[in-house]
């Protein structure tokens, strides 16, 4: 009897043991994803992708410009680079249709 009870202490400390090297590796998962999903943030920051020499375009209204189809000839226009600011006048715009009027120079 004096050794079953042996073998269970020796089990439960075994347990205890694996229990809590499972949750220092969980643990350490964890911080490791939220450190990676912190570094993608602060590569889309926006500021950030206009040092790469982005720039931002907004319409009259201050709404972002996505797409040139959103403007029309003579409207006026806010642009935001990473250090200053313009603002310009859209003397024509046309639409990208497919990849291949980049390609073939139509833009």
């Amino acid at each position: 009897m004096r050794g079953n009870w042996v073998r269970l202490e020796d089990r439960q400390t075994n347990l205890a043991q694996r229990l809590v090297k499972a949750m220092h590796a969980g643990q350490a998962s964890r911080s490791a994803r939220m450190d990676n999903a912190a570094q993608h943030l602060i590569l889309l920051d926006p500021k950030r992708v206009l040092t790469r020499g982005y720039s931002i375009v907004q319409d009259a209204s201050g709404n972002v410009v996505s797409n040139a189809g959103q403007l029309t000839a003579g409207e006026e226009i806010g642009i935001t680079f990473a250090r200053g600011w313009a603002r310009a006048g859209v003397k024509e715009c046309g639409v990208v249709r497919s990849s291949n009027d980049v390609k073939d120079g139509k833009i």
